[in-house]
């Protein structure tokens, strides 16, 4: 029985894990899922070009190809109509979903690695499992980076610690750091290689799910030396490879994130406090995990004007002066906190990141910290074997899980999402904003204009409110909106969406020349912006100049070849040049993709004339007629 006591373990993981996340199956897209997945001009369509693409460059300021490859993946069996921008969000949560998943067996193989206690190893595993700070980044699709970088840091840990520890890939065995037999000195290394260079593998792929894997190194290297008793030259020597291949991502994620795009840049002095704030804020979330948001508003500018910001490094310096002194007693204590400690290293606000513009902390941000705390339980459980311990786990992990389910539900859409967050941080102008958002596409613009302007009142520097209500106004045919979308711009300049609008409001208005100015500031911030390429070929063409418009249309149709509007437009502007043959393929091209695009029939039926081909322009027409007859009588054509 015992040899499958780890294999029942697992099962019990999975199916608790499974059953405590399960209501994200009726979950929605919430948050920047949109501008990661169902309004990303890469992934819609997600053909090889684009998403080749992402390996070439960041994109939203950070570099992580491997997800948005995973993402791309996704989306080819997620949408609802192939090469359009429609995608259903149950496969993407079903993916974060089954990624945790491993991730909880890798945390079990890790544990049982260290503390060699199945049942020890099972407990910490699940407190990693159903910890109600862990459902950010399970519960909303683009915490997918999350999971996925910390997946894969995770089995860089597994396999450092199998190479450390000098045993053979298996889940079944413990680590053995003995020098072993005569006889064994052969096999030995090429195992302890072998695991080496997979570990490798697994952290420079964590790297490209997401930079934040540089700390990957720390954990494994604190593991290293407090639990299976390496000297730190050797954990030094083994890690060196890892932490050179670290440095590239962080140079390149900060070159994305330059300090010039805060509002505030702490000074250097202020930063260790911050850190400090940082680490007592996640300690007290550990232990009392009670009113969790997006958006806890601890900016750096906002802790520093509170008086706690000079006594909360206390807190973790104590408990790091505890584990230090008991370190030779009870080294899990030391490895515990190192590991949490280390897996918050990038976001701790020494280094300005650009999230800090809302808040220096986020649940997300301890999903590879996790790791600590999982440790920390398994080890206290192999060195008590009284009952009360075990009751006060088993409670203690009940408690957590109904914790879980409820935080689960605050997940579902966008407007449970941010009106939750407004009961945390009533405060809050990202909540106001985003639930604002949520509202107009319920079809409530006056709900979604109040919250728009609570957002201004508390921060009237903020852009995105700006651009929001004047997307409201514009819809509406209210001049209004063309001062709101320059607001926008003005504050700032780098708002591609904000610059595509206003040029969009401006051709209503006539004003082609102008909207032509921020079309093309939207596609030199965005070359991306499908949408802004588009509309600037279609103000071109109308302002004399088709040449200029036909390179932008094919730019739109180079990042989406299904796209009918476009294959339209650029159709029309070529038959104006007299350019009837490309004019007939791009007709053509839109009738395939749309058979009832009734006026692409009008127009191929009139290129065909001038070509003198009578014959199939008159059936054209004649399916133009048939299309509109049909709609005209209710009927949809066969």
């Amino acid at each position: 029985m015992t040899e499958f006591r780890p294999l029942l373990i697992a099962a019990l993981l999975v199916g608790l894990t499974l059953a405590v996340f399960s209501p994200l199956g009726n979950h929605d897209f919430v948050w920047d899922d949109e501008v990661n997945l169902t309004a990303n001009p890469y992934l819609n369509p997600p053909i090889f070009s684009h998403l080749l693409s992402l390996w070439q460059k960041p994109y939203e300021g950070l570099y992580i190809p491997l997800t948005y490859t995973l993402w791309g993946t996704i989306a080819r069996f997620a949408s609802v109509d192939p090469g359009r921008a429609a995608l259903q969000p149950f496969l993407f949560h079903a993916a974060n979903l089954a990624l945790h998943i491993l991730s909880v067996l890798a945390v079990f193989a890790i544990l049982r690695t260290l503390v060699k206690k199945d049942w020890a190893a099972g407990g910490g595993a699940l407190l990693f499992a159903v910890h109600p700070l862990q459902v950010e980044p399970v519960a909303w699709i683009t915490g997918m980076r999350d999971i996925l970088s910390g997946l894969l840091s995770l089995l860089a840990v597994w396999f450092y610690l199998r190479y450390a520890g000098g045993a053979p890939i298996s889940l079944d065995q413990g680590p053995n750091p003995s020098k072993g037999r005569k006889g064994d000195k052969a096999a030995a290394p090429d195992h302890r290689w072998l695991n080496f260079g997979v570990g490798t593998a697994a952290f420079l792929l964590a790297l490209l799910a997401k930079p934040s894997a540089v700390v990957t190194p720390v954990i494994a290297g604190a593991l290293g030396y407090w639990m299976l008793k390496r000297p730190f030259r050797q954990c030094a020597r083994a890690l060196a490879l890892w932490l050179v291949l670290a440095v590239p991502f962080v140079l390149l994620t900060k070159l994305e994130q330059p300090n010039v795009a805060m509002a505030f840049v702490p000074p250097y002095w202020t930063r260790p406090l911050i850190a400090g704030d940082v680490v007592a804020f996640y300690l007290y979330k550990l232990f009392v995990p009670v009113w969790l948001g997006p958006d806890y508003g601890r900016t750096p500018g906002y802790v520093l004007q509170q008086g706690w910001i000079y006594v909360a490094w206390m807190v973790p310096l104590g408990l790091v002066t505890v584990a230090w002194w008991r370190r030779k007693e009870s080294p899990w204590l030391m490895a515990s906190l190192a590991v949490f400690i280390a897996g918050i290293l990038p976001v701790l606000g020494l280094i300005p990141f650009a999230f800090q513009r809302f808040s220096t902390v986020a649940d997300r941000y301890l999903y590879l910290s996790m790791l600590g705390p999982a440790l920390a339980l398994g080890c206290l459980l192999t060195r008590s074997s009284q009952s009360w311990l075990y009751g006060c786990t088993v409670l203690m992990l009940g408690s957590l899980t109904v914790g879980t389910v409820f935080q689960t539900r605050v997940w579902r859409d966008g407007v449970s999402l941010f009106a939750h967050a407004l009961r945390i941080n009533p405060d809050s102008p990202m909540a106001h904003n985003n639930l604002g958002s949520a509202l107009a596409l319920r079809g409530l613009p006056e709900e979604a204009l109040m919250h728009y302007r609570e957002a201004l009142r508390l921060k009237p520097d903020y852009a995105d409110p700006h651009n929001n209500w004047a997307v409201i106004l514009f819809g509406r045919g209210q001049l209004e909106a063309v001062e709101h979308f320059r607001e926008a711009v003005r504050l700032d300049p780098f708002y591609a969406e904000a610059h595509y609008n206003l040029g969009n409001a401006l051709v209503k208005q006539g004003r082609l020349e102008e909207s032509i100015v921020h079309f093309k500031e939207a596609v030199g911030l965005s070359s991306t912006h499908i949408r802004a390429h588009n509309n600037l070929a279609n103000a071109l063409a109308r302002n004399g100049n088709p040449e200029e418009a036909v390179e932008h249309y094919r730019q739109a149709l180079r990042m989406n070849p299904n796209w009918v509007e476009a294959r339209y437009n650029l159709g029309s502007v070529l038959a104006k040049k007299g350019d009837l043959d490309g004019a007939v393929v791009h007709f053509r091209e839109a009738i395939r993709l749309q058979p009832e695009f009734v006026v692409a029939h009008e127009a191929l039926g009139r290129a065909l004339t001038a070509q003198g081909r009578q014959e199939e322009a008159v059936e054209h027409f004649e399916n133009a007629l048939r299309i509109l007859k049909s709609q005209a009588k209710g009927i949809t054509s066969p």
